[in-house]
């Protein structure tokens, strides 16, 4: 049971949504600013985005937060 809190903790600490800082072209890491720190970051789903762009996170694997389109 504690196993799951953990797991459901993490998750929920890593969702939201972030600006993109740079250019990201499909299946690329790039940078965004998520809860006012910059994060590497990898799309889930292959897509491109530009600076500004909103993001939706939805994890993280190791140092990158996962993201996909808003």
């Amino acid at each position: 049971m504690r196993l799951l809190e953990n797991q459901s903790r993490l998750r929920s600490t890593y969702s939201g949504f972030a600006a993109v800082d740079e250019v990201v072209y499909q299946n690329k890491r790039c940078r965004v600013k998520f809860h006012g720190v910059y994060w590497s970051a990898e799309a889930v789903n292959p897509f491109s985005f530009y600076p500004n762009d909103l993001v939706k996170v939805v994890g993280r694997k190791g140092l990158f937060l996962l993201i996909k389109a808003f």
